[in-house]
């Protein structure tokens, strides 16, 4: 379709009108719990190393500059100057995630809560589902129940040749699978079973190559496991959270980690974030963290089958 003949959105007004209410609910449902809204750059002269997000970039005055895929780093450096409970609600980017449910530019709810565990969290995240879902019923499951439920295989323990003979085992594949590494074939695995999950589900203690800026610790089996979850919602997932990590040390360390595989898988290289190891170092508070697909959430709310139908422009027409 030619540019003349798409300038109308994607979206209809009534969709708008949707998406407007859930930013009022979500909004109200902070005020009410005292949690302050916060608004960070969208542009910066660093970004995450995590290998599995590409960042856009630009220059600007000969400096390059990145879109942020998540305002986590700048939030984390207001929780270490003193902010209380905070929020933001805004644009965030990635790139070549285009597709149902991915769009490059998506609208991202994130909050850190200061003295929460995760339990605590996953309430909050659950009531802020309610109001915004309409009610529903919650379960809990681990990443190691669910993978030896489908697959028959510890995550925990299993080596990238036990991953794969499950995998294949499972699915008789064997294009898809055969150049990934293990954290490639875990990422394959688990997307497979969310398909197959309850309506509402936490999804806790991930392998601990898995951890990202989450603590790890010991659970009550002995193991070694990421403090962080998923919530998954009719199959999809809507939100990420972590307790957060707060050894500036260990953080530069998974960072440098991260990089060393962008090396090895040929990618764009940032360089390290040094103000947010600054800021750990200066003391993050205990706390935990969450983003929230927002448009997703519009999309279930509305009983929609992908984001061009709650989002007004995307990819395909902006």
């Amino acid at each position: 379709m030619d540019e003349i003949s798409n300038w109308q959105p994607g979206c209809s007004i009534s969709a708008l009108q949707f998406r407007a209410g859930l930013l009022r609910n979500t909004r109200s449902f902070f005020e009410s719990r005292s949690v302050l809204e916060v608004t960070t750059p969208v542009l910066s002269r660093n970004t995450v190393s995590d290998p599995n997000i590409e960042s856009f970039s630009t220059d600007a005055n000969g400096e390059s500059l990145y879109l942020q895929s998540s305002p986590e780093f700048f939030m984390k450096r207001l929780l270490a100057a003193g902010a209380p409970g905070i929020y933001q609600i805004g644009p965030a980017f990635r790139k070549s995630e285009v597709g149902r449910l991915h769009n490059h530019e998506f609208t991202m709810l994130e909050w850190y809560r200061p003295d929460f565990d995760l339990k605590a969290l996953m309430q909050e995240v659950a009531d802020l589902t309610d109001i915004l879902l309409g009610p529903g019923e919650y379960c809990y499951r681990s990443i190691q129940q669910i993978f030896e439920a489908h697959f028959d295989v510890n995550p925990h323990t299993a080596s990238r040749s036990d991953l794969l003979d499950a995998y294949r085992d499972r699915c008789k594949d064997e294009a898809h699978s055969t150049n990934l590494d293990a954290a490639g074939l875990f990422d394959l695995m688990f997307a497979m079973v969310q398909s197959e999950l309850a309506d509402r589900v936490f999804v806790i203690d991930f392998p601990i190559q898995h951890a990202a800026l989450a603590k790890v610790e010991t659970n009550d089996a002995g193991i070694e496991v990421a403090r962080r979850f998923e919530l998954i919602v009719n199959n999809i997932e809507i939100a990420n959270g972590y307790l957060e990590l707060l050894d500036a040390r260990e953080c530069k360390r998974r960072m440098q980690q991260e990089i060393d595989q962008r090396v090895t898988r040929n990618m764009h290289v940032p360089k390290p974030d040094n103000r947010l190891i600054a800021a750990m170092q200066h003391g993050l508070p205990d706390c935990s963290g969450v983003a929230m697909g927002l448009d997703r959430i519009a999309m279930l709310a509305m009983k929609a089958d992908s984001l061009a139908e709650v989002l007004p422009f995307t990819f395909e027409n902006c």
